[in-house]
């Protein structure tokens, strides 16, 4: 579908917006970020290109674009909430744990009920990095909730079931991970050294 409304349009924004998306999942940050641009020539002001382009930036380790690009998105989408999460994880990237903390509390902030895990899973890395494991399920369990197949609250449950030293809950949930995402090769890794 994506590809006929550019056919008939080709500035439509949503298509633009979803096929750099799409590739963006596949690990094609050339393509992505190719579309990405092609909407924000459109519309400098489009949050969603610029959420995108920090995304693109995020996976790339452009981690001062990414994090212009993410604040770029909060300005132009007053609402928008997950720019937040991208900012939480270039704070970890950069090991700086307790600012990834404030961002992603930001997230439930700016939107207290949100619909997707990224905030969620954000807190969740959080507290198993400080070693709370409880608080860190919880996070982990709520995005499961919203997605059940993500794969990062998986491998979250299955690192905080090896920080437990529980290790057939750790193959449970590493297992899962990699059946959601069967390109998770750490995955894969991890289940045949336990």
């Amino acid at each position: 579908a994506l590809p006929i409304s550019l056919k008939v349009n080709p500035s439509y924004e949503d298509a633009l917006l979803g096929l750099g998306d799409l590739h963006l999942a596949k690990k094609d940050y050339s393509k992505s970020e190719e579309y990405y641009r092609k909407v924000l020539d459109k519309n400098p002001e489009s949050e969603f290109g610029w959420y995108g382009m920090g995304n693109v930036f995020l996976e790339t380790g452009e981690l001062d674009n990414a994090d212009g690009a993410f604040w770029r998105a909060i300005e132009y989408g007053h609402n928008f909430a997950r720019p937040y999460a991208g900012l939480g994880d270039v704070a970890i990237e950069r090991g700086d744990w307790k600012q990834a903390e404030y961002y992603y509390n930001k997230v439930f902030e700016v939107r207290p009920k949100p619909n997707y895990e990224d905030g969620y899973i954000g807190l969740g890395d959080v507290y198993l990095h400080n070693e709370e494991y409880e608080k860190a399920k919880e996070q982990f369990e709520l995005a499961l909730d919203i997605n059940p197949l993500d794969a990062d609250a998986y491998i979250g449950m299955a690192k905080i079931a090896l920080g437990t030293d529980d290790k057939k809950a750790a193959i449970k949930s590493l297992k899962k991970a990699v059946s959601s995402d069967p390109s998770y090769e750490d995955g894969y890794i991890t289940l045949g050294n336990l």
